[in-house]
């Protein structure tokens, strides 16, 4: 009876045991994983803008020296600069800026660094200038010495210097801030760069836009005088000698009833580097009269005392007189000659006031 007591309490105690080892246990709490509480991770973009690397390069001052090049180093000194709108000559070819222009003229010095002998040409150096357009302009192509005007091409020695010039066409308005100096051939070799605001000697009248007072800007419209030679072609100096009215005929024409011809004599002077033709079609001559009016160019050029065209070529340097004439109204009188470049219609026109006969 006693063991069937202990037996039943056993069972009993079995059954329990057994239930609680089936139930299933509660899973335990579990921290939450890194990887899954992070936010999601973005790359990060690196800004990069192509072509806007500078080039490498030395900040250039008036009269200070660099070298330039390491396999075929010269030494460089920017010596002065001024803004020009007359013609630069060098070699055989005369340099003159359109109506929209102006030339940047550059003097410098170039010396062999090395120990040997170095053939110095213009295919050396390049240039370019950033002008107040934001437009970069590349140099005319051409190196001169500077006291004679030939284009470099000569053997400097160990040491040995040579003064020299070019010319870089610009906008005719505003200031140059950027000129890059560079090595033809070594392109990876340091430039140097200049800032030519309040550098470069400025414009003087009549050639200079009175509102600027920078002195930076060129007129496209110049007031000339009589008895004053100006730059009017690549070639040719114009100077206005004297302008007369006159009714007797002219080249064979007769003027028409009620008008007169108004005879501008002028004296054409060879400022280029070489022989050059003269010929109507190198200048555009208009007159305007005092009612505001303008008679075009009729395309004759008059010797200076004989009715016939002018066709000859002069040296440099030598001159000649020429006659241009204009059918106005015998009561107006004739206020302006405007000249300018027969070959290019984009050039500077000089008006050259005619002296008040009253």
């Amino acid at each position: 009876m006693k063991l069937t007591r202990q037996f039943a309490a056993f069972a009993a105690l079995s059954t329990v045991t057994s239930v609680a080892l089936a139930a299933p246990k509660k899973p335990a709490p579990q921290k939450p994983s890194a990887k899954a509480t992070a936010p999601a991770s973005k790359t990060k973009l690196i800004r990069e803008v192509l072509g806007t690397q500078q080039l490498s390069g030395y900040e250039g001052l008036l009269r200070q020296t660099f070298t330039i090049g390491k396999q075929l180093p010269l030494n460089f000194t920017l010596s002065s600069c001024e803004y020009s709108v007359g013609r630069v000559n060098i070699g055989g070819y005369a340099h003159i800026p359109k109506g929209d222009e102006k030339l940047l003229v550059l003097h410098f010095v170039v010396q062999n660094p090395t120990k040997k002998v170095v053939s110095f040409s213009t295919s050396y150096l390049r240039f370019s200038a950033v002008d107040a357009t934001g437009v970069t302009r590349e140099y005319v192509g051409d190196i001169a010495r500077e006291k004679t005007g030939e284009s470099v091409s000569l053997p400097l020695n160990p040491g040995q210097k040579t003064e020299a010039k070019t010319a870089i066409r610009v906008a005719a308005y505003g200031t140059v801030p950027k000129l890059i100096v560079r090595h033809y051939y070594e392109t990876n070799a340091p430039i140097i760069r200049y800032d030519l605001r309040n550098v470069a000697k400025k414009l003087n009248a009549p050639y200079a836009d009175p509102s600027d007072a920078n002195g930076a800007t060129a007129l496209k419209t110049i007031a000339a005088k009589v008895g004053v030679s100006y730059p009017v072609t690549d070639m040719f100096d114009a100077e206005l000698v004297k302008v007369e009215d006159q009714t007797a005929p002219l080249n064979g024409n007769t003027p028409e009833k009620g008008k007169k011809f108004s005879v501008a004599t002028f004296i054409i002077r060879n400022k280029g580097p070489r022989r050059a033709n003269l010929t109507q079609a190198y200048f555009r001559a208009d007159l305007k009269d005092a009612d505001g009016e303008k008679t075009n160019y009729n395309t004759w050029m008059l010797k200076g005392s004989r009715d016939e065209q002018v066709s000859n070529q002069l040296e440099p340097g030598e001159e000649t007189k020429v006659r241009f004439f204009w059918a106005i109204p015998e009561d107006v009188e004739a206020k302006a000659v405007l000249l300018q470049y027969g070959y290019d219609r984009e050039s500077r026109t000089f008006a050259f006031e005619v002296p008040s006969t009253n």
